[in-house]
């Protein structure tokens, strides 16, 4: 009322212009600890075991029909047009006081249950929202978890694999990427040799967030990380001991 707030609000404005905003281009994807990642891809496998078989190509219908289910505080809705909240996205998910509920557009999930890869990937991203960020999506009243920048891409430009680096910007983003890319093709599919480009065919993910964990997957630091988790479960006729 002094002019002196407006006079620091026009300070503010201009230093925060004056300062280097890195473009999005220029932002990594934040790394998961090793420890992290091993402990999303148990869960996602744990999960995956629910609704098929080890080697089973996942149907995303019928896995959201079990596991909502299963889950007594999962849901989803199929909508014409998606929440404002959304802006453009095709899936999402949302916090309340029964639980946690995916919304999905009705288009788009038709396209992820005929098969599209990154529709696909998009369902089972908000799955994994549901597993490992429940602290995040607790309310009493109605809140949305802001949508992955993925679910609003068309076919064309979620082929695009620069575009699709520059979304993920998020610790609790990484993790649910990662949890979708296991949920779709199980760790242990990783064990066999099968190249990156055959295991995304086979199991129907993107061969892009299948070829950014192949390499990973064939070091021994990574799958001794598995076996000592396994041999601690008691596990230790687990086929990661003989590879």
């Amino acid at each position: 009322e002094t002019g002196e707030a407006q006079a620091g609000l026009n300070f503010s404005s201009t230093a925060t212009k004056s300062k280097h905003i890195p473009s999005a281009r220029s932002r990594k994807r934040p790394q998961l600890p090793m420890q992290r990642f091993v402990e999303i891809c148990m869960l996602a496998e744990e999960v995956r075991s629910r609704v098929c078989q080890e080697m089973e190509k996942l149907d995303v219908g019928r896995a959201l029909d079990i596991l909502c289910i299963q889950e007594r505080n999962l849901d989803y809705q199929i909508l014409e047009c998606m929440p404002a909240a959304f802006d453009g996205a095709f899936a999402g998910i949302s916090g309340h006081a029964d639980g946690h509920t995916i919304l999905l557009e009705e288009l788009r999930l038709t396209s992820a249950l005929n098969g599209v890869y990154f529709a696909r990937h998009a369902v089972a991203h908000e799955l994994g929202h549901h597993f490992l960020h429940p602290n995040l999506l607790e309310s009493d009243v109605e809140m949305f978890l802001a949508p992955q920048s993925l679910a609003k891409n068309n076919s064309k430009s979620a082929s695009n694999a620069e575009r699709i680096e520059q979304i993920v910007r998020t610790v609790e983003e990484v993790e649910a990427e990662c949890f979708a890319t296991f949920f779709l093709v199980p760790w242990t599919a990783f064990l066999k040799g099968t190249s990156a480009k055959y295991l995304a065919s086979d199991y129907g993910e993107q061969e892009r967030e299948v070829e950014r964990y192949w390499a990973f997957m064939q070091q021994h630091g990574v799958r001794d990380e598995f076996r000592r988790v396994l041999w601690e479960q008691g596990k230790r006729k687990h086929p990661v001991f003989s590879v």
